[in-house]
């Protein structure tokens, strides 16, 4: 797929792994064997979507994305693991706005509260 996406002029591409075997060593060298790739993208409930494979791939300079997060809960603990995106069918921009306005202000409050 990534030489088809080449051919037809894209200068960043996705490394989309949902219907691949690919396992996380083969992963990573295809990171340094192709500079072309901007993102990894894995399901949610992907065996290899571990710390090891978030850490390289970010080592490399690449983002993590993971598909697919319909709800609040399951962003958290995605976003938690340092995911630096979603697919999503349900979540729209104003529905991720506002998950982000209650962390700032979780953090404002943990921080006021720690200094008392």
């Amino acid at each position: 797929m990534i030489q088809f996406e080449e051919k037809l002029g894209f200068l960043e591409v996705p490394l989309t792994l949902y219907a691949s075997d690919l396992e996380e060593e083969a992963i990573v060298k295809t990171l340094v064997d192709k500079s072309k790739i901007l993102a990894v993208t894995l399901p949610q409930k992907d065996k290899r979507l571990t710390d090891s494979l978030i850490n390289q791939i970010h080592a490399q300079d690449r983002l993590v994305f993971v598909h697919t997060v319909d709800g609040f809960a399951t962003l958290s603990k995605t976003l938690n693991r340092r995911i630096d995106g979603v697919y999503t069918n349900n979540l729209l921009a104003k529905d991720l706005e506002l998950y982000q306005a209650v962390l700032d202000s979780q953090k404002s409050f943990d921080i006021e509260v720690y200094r008392k």
